[in-house]
């Protein structure tokens, strides 16, 4: 049986411009997509080329798309978490040496967790 929805995480720029406005401030956007049976069948292909056609869009078809979804849900974690508890940017969450440890302390607990369920990535957070 084919699973009805594929894999995907979305990369893209954005702000609360106002009270109820998100402004998108940048590109290009990023679309890592993939099965997530690990098959790569023709409608995951087709789907990668039509965002691949489109202006301004990065599409990735991933190799794994658990691994991508785990990279994306420990940047996810640490980013709004800290934003939102310490209500600074990331930028001046980076410029203060506590903050910015402690976010990466996040990442590095949620990957811990990551590779206790035997997902796996290279990356280190620091």
């Amino acid at each position: 049986m084919v699973p009805s929805a594929v894999g995907g995480v979305a990369y893209i720029f954005s702000t609360i411009g106002e009270p109820d406005v998100i402004e998108h401030t940048g590109s290009p956007e990023r679309f890592v997509i993939g099965e997530l049976d690990d098959q790569q069948i023709s409608r995951i292909e087709a789907l990668d080329d039509v965002l691949s056609e489109r202006d301004g869009i990065d599409a990735v078809l991933a190799d794994d798309i658990r691994v991508e979804l785990w990279r994306k849900f420990i940047f996810i974690c640490a980013q709004a978490g800290r934003t939102a508890t310490t209500r600074l940017s990331i930028g001046q969450i980076h410029e203060t040496d506590v903050f910015w440890g402690i976010y990466r302390r996040i990442m590095e607990e949620v990957a811990a967790c990551r590779s206790s369920g035997g997902y796996q990535t290279t990356r280190r957070y620091h």
